[in-house]
């Protein structure tokens, strides 16, 4: 039901994203994250008007690729947004 539109990533951060109007996953790297730095990222994804109003969800989820993680339990982070009122209601005469 959404299609990739944009992903704005802090500097430091490489990301890989599927093209604009596909489907797919969202990688992103960075070389060293420190302890208790939050870094955020802004999705922008463009929903199917045939599509009834819905939530949509995204989850994110960090592992390390080195040494360890002494907190396990705070590596992923979802948020969700209610999509807008059916766009096929509306109609311009």
């Amino acid at each position: 039901g959404t299609t990739f539109t944009q992903l704005v990533s802090p500097v430091a951060w490489n990301c890989t994203t599927p093209a604009e109007g596909a489907f797919g996953a969202i990688e992103c790297i960075i070389a060293d994250l420190e302890i208790g730095v939050r870094s955020t990222f802004l999705l922008t994804v463009t929903i199917d008007s045939a599509l009834p109003p819905s939530t949509i969800t995204n989850t994110a989820t960090v592992r390390p690729s080195r040494g360890e993680d002494p907190n396990l339990n705070d590596n992923t982070a979802t948020a969700s947004t209610a999509t807008p009122v059916s766009l096929q209601s509306f109609g311009i005469d």
